[in-house]
């Protein structure tokens, strides 16, 4: 499930959405659920709602970190379509 970026006041209905992909996933029926830009702002409000710290202190600015992948990218859904241009680093 993506929640959006953007303007949209989805809010409510995002609310109805993250507790049923909450309940799913509580009976391991895995759901996955991201958030971009606004849909990430919301997503931590109803993280915080439920009693859950989501924003912490982080002493990182300013840094860029390298990304390990557990997988080689090539046998992934989300990267194996792209070809071997795109896997470049």
């Amino acid at each position: 499930m993506l929640f959006p970026g953007g303007d949209g006041d989805y809010y409510a209905k995002g609310r109805f959405v993250f507790e049923k992909i909450l309940e799913f996933n509580r009976q391991n029926k895995i759901y996955p659920l991201w958030g971009t830009c606004l849909g990430y702002e919301y997503l931590i409000a109803y993280t915080t709602d439920l009693g859950k710290s989501s924003w912490g202190i982080y002493d990182y600015h300013n840094v860029s970190l390298p990304i390990f992948f557990t997988k080689n990218p090539k046998e992934t859904k989300m990267f194996k379509g792209l070809g071997n241009d795109a896997l470049q680093f």
